[in-house]
């Protein structure tokens, strides 16, 4: 049987996707937090990543039309000082609470105004120029009113977070100091349950049961059982085939229809299905491409990671052709034992791609994803994966487009220049060009 022939250098075809250009124009140029409620709402948070001092705004998306509505401006709603590192971002931390408010936390990865790039490790202990701590925050989505309850944890910022199984409680990570916290909102009371990782594992996910499960940034999975208020260790790990020692951690996780819950490495992106009430770990194999593929196109971090109603897996693949790296989707249907499937490079109208933070399915079964961290970010695709299949050899370069939507002006662009480069972790690393000289941003996690 002739071996498939893989055309690694084709982009998804324009005649499958929306294009939103989301706003940059302050020089916001990611996304860390898109979330979809239970009532078909979509929310999102536009951020600053390591070049300006900014600080997180707040927006809801209406996926039928591709227009945004502005909620809030963070630091209009919380004393943000001159000098200290902003709350530039919402990370994996936005919930919705019983009443239909959203819950959240920020969380930093910009710059104090001060400082030449992001130097938060290096600035923890420093009461004037540091991070201050995350600010959790519930919002009225109808109103936008916005309920502060203030920073839980000093100096730590909450790199992930969810409600649990009893809405009167919100449970977090730390990215610094790797904890796991729990915050009572009617109280305001936080518990500190102790190191869970290393540091810098955000991922959470909640069982049938209320079971919520996490990782540790070298790859094992834990869980916090509420009926026990205890840390457990479930003796299932990401195994690398290449040998990588970091960055590990669980990215994204998925409930199946059967309650299995399903788990994606950062950077091996290896697959695995964990039973909630056995433990018993089924692994599916990598989501890389195959090695006829991946030997001519090599691969790096999962972005993004959701299925659709046949539980068939799309999710955002970093790769490096032709000198080049960018995101494509993928699609997985490893249920019926299939082969991961090339979609396409993620480069609508030439805007090539650095990575996917967050990928949803609206009710019409259209998939709705964010790229972030690149010279276009960010910006986001409504797909229509049902006209997509694996592109032949007939298919255009991701360079290539009949047409380019206007670029609107950012303060990211007025001031600098950005190539997009990756360490072998798979985040952007950046060369900034700018009137002050040539500087590398130091890039630890986008």
């Amino acid at each position: 049987m002739a071996r498939m022939k893989h055309n690694l250098s084709a982009a998804i075809s324009e005649k499958a996707f929306r294009f939103i250009q989301l706003p940059n124009e302050q020089g916001h140029n990611a996304v860390w937090e898109f979330k979809r409620s239970p009532e078909g709402r979509f929310f999102l948070s536009i951020c600053g990543e390591n070049e300006l001092p900014l600080s997180a705004i707040l927006y809801e998306y209406y996926p039928r039309d591709g227009r945004l509505r502005k909620m809030f401006e963070v630091d209009r709603e919380w004393i943000v000082d001159r000098e200290a590192m902003p709350p530039s971002k919402v990370h994996t931390s936005l919930d919705f609470l019983p009443d239909g408010r959203l819950i959240m936390a920020t969380h930093n990865t910009a710059p104090a105004p001060g400082h030449p790039r992001w130097l938060y490790e290096q600035h923890y202990e420093d009461m004037w120029q540091g991070y201050p701590g995350s600010v959790v925050m519930l919002v009225d989505p109808d109103t936008n009113a916005v309920q502060v309850r203030g920073i839980p944890v000093p100096r730590e910022s909450i790199y992930g977070g969810l409600l649990g199984a009893d809405p009167r409680y919100f449970y977090f990570t730390g990215y610094m100091r790797g904890h796991f916290y729990r915050l009572d909102l009617r109280t305001n009371e936080v518990r500190d349950y102790g190191k869970v990782t290393e540091y810098a594992s955000f991922r959470l996910i909640r069982d049938d049961r209320g079971r919520i499960y996490g990782g540790t940034y070298s790859g094992e999975l834990w869980r916090y059982d509420p009926e026990k208020d205890a840390i457990e260790d479930t003796k299932a790990r990401f195994i690398s085939p290449y040998g990588t020692r970091s960055r590990r951690q669980c990215a994204y996780a998925l409930k199946s229809p059967t309650g299995s819950l399903f788990f994606a490495g950062n950077v091996d992106g290896e697959l695995l299905e964990l039973d909630p009430e056995t433990l018993k770990v089924t692994r599916h194999g990598y989501m890389h491409l195959r090695e006829d593929a991946r030997e001519a196109c090599p691969t790096q971090a999962i972005g993004g990671m959701e299925a659709d109603e046949n539980f068939r897996l799309y999710y955002g693949l970093v790769t490096t052709c032709d000198g080049k790296g960018m995101m494509r989707l993928m699609r997985w249907d490893m249920l019926n034992k299939k082969e991961p499937e090339n979609l396409g490079l993620v480069a609508p109208y030439g805007k090539e791609s650095c990575f996917i933070c967050e990928m949803i399915f609206d009710d019409a079964g259209t998939l709705h994803l964010i790229e972030v961290c690149g010279p276009h970010s960010p910006y986001l695709m409504a797909v229509d994966v049902k006209r997509l299949s694996a592109p032949g050899s007939e298919a255009r370069p991701s360079g290539w487009s009949r047409r380019r939507p206007r670029r609107r002006p950012s303060a990211r662009n007025a001031l600098s220049t950005r190539t997009s480069k990756r360490g072998g972790h798979g985040c952007c690393r950046c060369t900034i060009s700018c009137r002050g000289g040539r500087r590398r941003c130091a890039t630890r996690r986008w």
